[in-house]
């Protein structure tokens, strides 16, 4: 039951990110991300959490869940790379955290953790001066009326 709980909430998930025109796209996995950009993560987190249906979901479990986005930032600005990942934490931590933006009163652990950085320029899929960035996003939220952790 759980697995499918988290599977629909993975399912909203990426349709509300895929709404906001291309700009990112959430999946467990890598083959399917898309570039974003840092000063935009806030809305699109708000868009995502905004859905009823979808926080009532995450509402129904304890459970962590694993989101990877790729950020690209323009070759100008990668003497300022350190910067710019702060701003990125702070941003996606200031969203989740914000119980009402989110609807997530329960969120207990929220984390953000820099995976690793791949050469753009041989990777084929970016503008080359550009530079992927993976991040893990994890965070659990917990009903106390409803304690059930997933399988």
């Amino acid at each position: 039951m759980a697995k499918h709980i988290t599977q629909a909430v993975l399912d909203a998930a990426h349709a509300k990110w895929s709404e906001c025109a291309d700009l990112a796209s959430v999946t467990p996995f890598r083959n399917r991300v898309k570039p974003i950009q840092s000063d935009q993560l806030p809305a699109i987190i708000q868009r995502m959490g905004s859905d009823k249906a979808l926080t009532d979901t995450l509402r129904m479990q304890t459970w962590s869940l694993q989101l990877e986005l790729v950020m690209c930032v323009d070759a100008d600005t990668i003497a300022d790379i350190d910067a710019e990942l702060l701003k990125l934490r702070l941003a996606l931590t200031q969203a989740l955290l914000d119980g009402s933006n989110l609807g997530l009163p329960y969120v207990i652990d929220v984390s953000l953790t820099e995976q690793d950085r791949i050469d753009a320029d041989d990777s084929g899929i970016y503008a080359i001066g550009q530079v992927p960035l993976w991040f893990e996003i994890q965070y659990r939220v917990a009903d106390p009326t409803n304690p059930i952790a997933p399988e």
